[in-house]
């Protein structure tokens, strides 16, 4: 299905990527394995109430936030160094986006998506707190000793 708001390549050839998509969890040692298997951050978007905006009959996945500020794209690519994730975001009202290619850890995409679930804090930073500014003063006085 494709949707006018999030950015994806429906259209484009379909079947020949399925058949060069290698499988991402083949190898050992993990460090070596590759990106891992998405589904870690697919399947608890979807547990947190993101929809599923995906074509059915084409080889991608397209995630939208319950309220459509953020979205998820996963179009494997014939190449693994082409942005397979597509994460584009609207914050504080200023859009943002980024892409990962195949060789990105899901761990660190899942790291990405968990901050997007978590609400936006109401305040802004400010000063370190008293306790943290102590530690700071009394770890300075020691080294001045």
């Amino acid at each position: 299905m494709s949707h006018e708001r999030f950015s994806s390549r429906v259209n484009g050839p379909t079947l020949h990527r399925i058949k060069q998509v290698r499988h991402l969890d083949e190898g050992t040692p993990r460090h070596l394995a590759g990106g891992g298997d998405p589904l870690h951050v697919t399947e608890y978007l979807l547990a947190a109430g993101w929809s599923n905006h995906s074509d059915p009959d084409y080889p991608h996945v397209v995630l939208a936030s319950p309220d459509l500020r953020h979205t998820v794209v996963l179009e494997p690519e014939a190449t693994p160094y082409q942005p397979w994730w597509r994460i584009r975001g609207v914050s504080q009202g200023h859009r943002w986006y980024t892409d990962f290619d195949a060789h990105t850890l899901v761990e660190i995409l899942a790291g990405l998506t968990d901050a997007l679930i978590a609400p936006e804090p109401t305040t802004t930073p400010g000063r370190l707190d008293d306790a943290h500014l102590g530690a700071l003063e009394l770890r300075a006085r020691r080294a001045g000793q």
